[in-house]
Formats: C-alpha cells, structure tokens, sequence
C-alpha cells in the first residue's frame, strides 16, 4: 500500500512540473510576442502575463481611448486571440487626484471601454474578458509627481496563464 501511494504521489508531482513547464512556455510566447507592442510593459504576474499601457492612454476624464493606442492595442488583440486557451482579465487604474469614489467609476467605465473595443472593433470573443476597475488602490508610482501621477493611471491586461 505505502509503495503504491508513493507511486501516485510521484505521479503527481510529475503531473504538475509539467504542467508548470507547458505554463512557463506559454508565457515566454506571449512575452516575445508583446515586446513588439510599442509603449506596452510587460511581466510576469501571479496570474499570468501582464501587458500594461499607462500615460495618456484616455483624454482625462474621459472613457475615449486616445487613437495613438489604437495600433497597439489591436495588437494585443492579435496576442489575446493567439492564446485562445486563456481568459482575460482587464484591470482600470487610477492615479489618486480627485475623489476616490469618482475614480473608482471612471476605472471601471474605462476597463469596460477598453475591453468593448478589444470585442467590437479587433474579434476578441467578449465571454473570454472580465474587466474591472480597481480606482487608486494599487499605485505603481510616487502619485505625488506627474511622471508617477502618469504611470500610475493605465490599463492592465492580464492573460490568465495560471487559472
């Protein structure tokens, strides 16, 4: 008995480095692919691949995508429908000018923004997406200087490699 729960134990364990393997491999792909994607950052996540726009990336207070982004963004289009087998989750993010509340309001109108023109204008299926807006919560940046203030304020699209 306790040689055949070893064996499934061994079983187990090689079942998950491969699964980490195929992962790791997956993400690389996407990584080369959005290195091509101008103005985009890119990382690794706890969730998957993370491909990042920040700045100017909406008029201010507004949820009109500026048209510089559009090129770009139709190319993660191209890498979101690439990677079929995946979900993805679009994040909206503030800096922390103004009120909370009222940011909070404009994330999420802007996630749902970006997400109906990865749907409506690039083919990206609408089921595969989940946006959210998550307001000033998690800066990334000093929001006490406009460079921080820029950088902070971005949409965050995560690939769901690891769910």
């Amino acid at each position: 008995r306790a040689i055949t729960s070893g064996q499934q134990s061994a079983a187990l364990m090689t079942q998950a480095i491969e699964k980490t393997k195929k992962i790791e491999t997956v993400e690389t792909r996407i990584l080369n692919a959005a290195k091509a994607i101008p103005d985009a950052e890119t990382e690794r996540s706890k969730k998957g691949v993370l491909i990042r726009f920040s700045g100017n990336l909406f008029e201010p207070g507004s949820v009109q995508i500026n048209p510089k982004f559009l090129p770009m963004i139709g190319q993660l289009a191209e890498i979101i429908k690439t990677f079929a087998d995946y979900k993805v989750r679009i994040e909206g993010h503030s800096d922390s000018s103004g009120d909370a509340d009222a940011n909070l309001r404009l994330t999420e109108k802007r996630s749902s923004a970006f997400l109906k023109y990865l749907s409506e204008k690039c083919g990206v299926p609408a089921n595969r997406m989940t946006a959210v807006g998550l307001g000033e919560a998690q800066p990334i940046a000093d929001n006490t200087v406009q460079a921080g203030r820029d950088k902070s304020r971005r949409i965050d699209t995560i690939i769901l490699t690891r769910e």
